[in-house]
């Protein structure tokens, strides 16, 4: 296994998507519907954590839709990450922290404790370990 990708694909970027399932609001209706506790997003600040983002249009538009949110991203893909980058800085999203790394790296940064964390098509992306 190579060491700097520690067994992710890097050698093509993810393609560019919002996933509505992946919001804070989707996630708190669907445990309503299942009567199901959870925090209230709507309304009260949150720590939300997205592993492996790609190009980061979902977590970009999710921190500017919950403003009073803070919003976290990690990815190894170093495209990723510059391009997410970009979009941040462009659209003055202060509460959007984005961080190049491996999930095992990331798993040893201080971090906040997160009320979500969540990932979209990851499995097949890393290696099994």
């Amino acid at each position: 296994m190579n060491e700097w990708t520690d067994g992710y694909v890097a050698d093509m970027t993810y393609t560019s998507g919002f996933y509505p399932e992946m919001t804070p609001g989707n996630m708190m209706l669907i445990h309503t519907l299942k009567s199901m506790r959870c925090g209230d997003y709507l309304e009260k600040s949150f720590n939300y954590c997205e592993l492996g983002f790609g190009r980061g249009l979902g977590l970009a538009m999710m921190a500017a839709g919950y403003p009073h949110g803070r919003f976290w991203g990690v990815d190894l893909n170093p495209s990723h990450v510059v391009t997410a980058q970009r979009l941040a800085a462009t659209a003055g999203l202060e509460n959007l922290t984005l961080q190049e790394a491996s999930f095992r790296q990331f798993a040893a940064t201080e971090t906040p404790k997160f009320d979500i964390i969540a990932l979209h098509g990851v499995y097949s992306w890393i290696s099994p370990e």
